[in-house]
Protein backbone atom coordinates (compact mmCIF):
# COMPACT_ATOMS: atom_id res chain seq x y z
CA UNK A 1 0.00 0.00 0.00
CA UNK A 2 3.01 2.28 1.12
CA UNK A 3 4.42 1.78 -3.08
CA UNK A 4 0.75 2.69 -4.31
CA UNK A 5 0.60 5.62 -2.21
CA UNK A 6 3.86 7.14 -3.41
CA UNK A 7 3.03 6.25 -6.97
CA UNK A 8 -0.56 7.91 -6.85
CA UNK A 9 1.44 10.99 -5.16
CA UNK A 10 4.02 11.11 -8.22
CA UNK A 11 1.59 10.67 -10.68
CA UNK A 12 -0.71 13.49 -8.73
CA UNK A 13 2.22 15.65 -8.30
CA UNK A 14 5.27 15.36 -11.22
CA UNK A 15 6.88 18.61 -10.71
CA UNK A 16 6.58 18.57 -6.91
CA UNK A 17 9.56 17.26 -4.53
CA UNK A 18 9.29 14.55 -2.28
CA UNK A 19 9.55 16.35 0.77
CA UNK A 20 6.46 18.64 -0.66
CA UNK A 21 4.28 15.51 -1.48
CA UNK A 22 5.43 14.16 2.59
CA UNK A 23 4.29 16.85 3.90
CA UNK A 24 0.75 17.19 1.92
CA UNK A 25 0.06 13.54 2.39
CA UNK A 26 1.26 11.41 5.08
CA UNK A 27 1.14 12.62 8.80
CA UNK A 28 0.00 11.31 12.27
CA UNK A 29 -3.57 10.38 13.47
CA UNK A 30 -5.45 11.49 16.50
CA UNK A 31 -4.96 8.76 19.01
CA UNK A 32 -1.90 6.83 17.77
CA UNK A 33 1.51 7.04 17.60
CA UNK A 34 2.26 6.66 13.66
CA UNK A 35 3.37 8.97 12.03
CA UNK A 36 3.32 7.61 8.61
CA UNK A 37 -0.49 8.27 8.18
CA UNK A 38 -1.74 8.41 4.43
CA UNK A 39 -4.26 11.06 4.75
CA UNK A 40 -6.72 13.23 2.96
CA UNK A 41 -5.96 16.62 5.43
CA UNK A 42 -8.41 18.98 3.87
CA UNK A 43 -11.01 16.09 4.39
CA UNK A 44 -9.75 14.38 7.44
CA UNK A 45 -9.47 11.42 5.92
CA UNK A 46 -7.46 8.23 6.42
CA UNK A 47 -6.28 5.05 4.59
CA UNK A 48 -6.54 2.75 7.41
CA UNK A 49 -3.55 0.73 7.90
CA UNK A 50 -3.64 -3.50 7.81
CA UNK A 51 -1.52 -3.06 10.98
CA UNK A 52 -4.46 -1.54 12.60
CA UNK A 53 -7.29 -4.22 12.13
CA UNK A 54 -7.66 -6.10 14.86
CA UNK A 55 -6.68 -10.34 14.27
CA UNK A 56 -9.79 -12.62 15.10
CA UNK A 57 -9.39 -16.69 15.06
CA UNK A 58 -12.06 -18.64 14.56
CA UNK A 59 -12.37 -22.26 15.62
CA UNK A 60 -12.30 -24.79 13.09
CA UNK A 61 -15.73 -27.22 12.69
CA UNK A 62 -14.19 -30.75 12.98
CA UNK A 63 -14.48 -32.43 10.07
CA UNK A 64 -17.31 -35.14 11.17
CA UNK A 65 -19.50 -32.31 11.98
CA UNK A 66 -22.31 -31.54 9.46
CA UNK A 67 -24.95 -29.45 8.88
CA UNK A 68 -27.14 -32.02 8.04
CA UNK A 69 -26.64 -34.46 10.95
CA UNK A 70 -29.48 -34.01 13.31
CA UNK A 71 -28.00 -34.94 16.47
CA UNK A 72 -25.61 -31.90 16.28
CA UNK A 73 -28.60 -29.37 15.16
CA UNK A 74 -27.62 -27.68 19.19
CA UNK A 75 -24.52 -27.49 17.72
CA UNK A 76 -24.72 -25.55 14.68
CA UNK A 77 -27.57 -23.10 15.84
CA UNK A 78 -25.01 -22.07 18.82
CA UNK A 79 -22.15 -21.56 15.95
CA UNK A 80 -25.01 -19.90 14.12
CA UNK A 81 -26.35 -17.33 16.56
CA UNK A 82 -23.28 -15.11 16.41
CA UNK A 83 -23.49 -13.54 12.57
CA UNK A 84 -20.11 -14.10 11.62
CA UNK A 85 -20.47 -11.20 8.70
CA UNK A 86 -18.10 -8.67 9.16
CA UNK A 87 -19.63 -5.25 8.16
CA UNK A 88 -21.63 -3.87 10.35
CA UNK A 89 -24.37 -2.85 7.45
CA UNK A 90 -24.28 -6.94 6.77
CA UNK A 91 -24.93 -7.57 10.29
CA UNK A 92 -27.99 -5.44 10.81
CA UNK A 93 -29.48 -7.44 7.75
CA UNK A 94 -28.53 -10.41 8.78
CA UNK A 95 -29.97 -10.02 12.42
CA UNK A 96 -33.10 -8.39 10.92
CA UNK A 97 -33.79 -11.46 8.57
CA UNK A 98 -32.85 -13.54 11.34
CA UNK A 99 -30.54 -15.29 8.87
CA UNK A 100 -32.34 -16.51 6.74
CA UNK A 101 -32.42 -15.94 3.00
CA UNK A 102 -36.15 -14.51 2.10
CA UNK A 103 -35.78 -16.01 -1.39
CA UNK A 104 -34.91 -19.84 -0.48
CA UNK A 105 -35.23 -19.34 3.16
CA UNK A 106 -31.97 -21.29 3.78
CA UNK A 107 -29.43 -20.49 6.44
CA UNK A 108 -27.11 -17.18 5.07
CA UNK A 109 -24.47 -18.59 6.46
CA UNK A 110 -23.63 -21.62 4.44
CA UNK A 111 -20.40 -20.98 2.51
CA UNK A 112 -22.19 -19.30 -0.39
CA UNK A 113 -21.26 -15.29 -1.19
CA UNK A 114 -23.78 -12.80 -0.03
CA UNK A 115 -25.17 -10.05 -2.13
CA UNK A 116 -27.19 -6.99 -0.71
CA UNK A 117 -30.08 -6.62 -2.92
CA UNK A 118 -32.12 -3.50 -3.24
CA UNK A 119 -35.88 -4.14 -3.21
CA UNK A 120 -37.07 -0.71 -5.40
CA UNK A 121 -34.04 -0.28 -7.39
CA UNK A 122 -32.05 3.10 -6.85
CA UNK A 123 -32.83 3.99 -10.57
CA UNK A 124 -36.51 3.62 -9.66
CA UNK A 125 -35.66 5.70 -6.56
CA UNK A 126 -34.92 3.45 -3.51
CA UNK A 127 -32.51 4.57 -1.09
CA UNK A 128 -29.46 2.77 0.86
CA UNK A 129 -31.51 2.33 3.68
CA UNK A 130 -32.21 -0.64 5.74
CA UNK A 131 -35.40 -1.16 5.29
CA UNK A 132 -34.97 -1.23 1.19
CA UNK A 133 -32.41 -4.06 1.32
CA UNK A 134 -31.88 -7.49 1.47
CA UNK A 135 -29.09 -10.08 2.15
CA UNK A 136 -29.47 -12.91 -0.13
CA UNK A 137 -27.43 -15.62 -1.48
CA UNK A 138 -24.95 -15.27 -5.03
CA UNK A 139 -27.52 -17.50 -6.44
CA UNK A 140 -30.85 -16.37 -5.54
CA UNK A 141 -29.59 -12.71 -6.55
CA UNK A 142 -29.43 -14.03 -9.70
CA UNK A 143 -32.44 -15.58 -9.70
CA UNK A 144 -34.54 -12.54 -8.57
CA UNK A 145 -33.06 -10.52 -11.50
CA UNK A 146 -34.02 -12.99 -14.21
CA UNK A 147 -36.43 -12.42 -16.66
CA UNK A 148 -37.83 -16.42 -16.19
CA UNK A 149 -37.87 -16.28 -12.14
CA UNK A 150 -40.36 -18.97 -10.39
CA UNK A 151 -43.34 -17.80 -9.97
CA UNK A 152 -42.75 -17.40 -6.02
CA UNK A 153 -39.88 -15.35 -6.49
CA UNK A 154 -41.42 -12.90 -8.50
CA UNK A 155 -44.37 -12.50 -6.34
CA UNK A 156 -42.03 -11.88 -3.31
CA UNK A 157 -40.19 -9.28 -5.84
CA UNK A 158 -43.02 -7.04 -6.89
CA UNK A 159 -41.60 -3.60 -5.78
CA UNK A 160 -38.76 -4.42 -7.81
CA UNK A 161 -40.65 -5.43 -11.28
CA UNK A 162 -42.98 -2.53 -11.44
Amino acid sequence: MYQRAQRYMKRRHPMKSGWWRTEKYWGKTLGRQDRWVFQDKKRDGTLRKFAWAKIVRHRLVPKTYSPDDPTLQDYWQKRRAKPQVTAFRRRQLVQRQQGICPVCHQHLENGEKLHIHHVVPKKSGGKDDLANLWLVHHNCHRQIHSKSAPLGVRRLLEPCTR
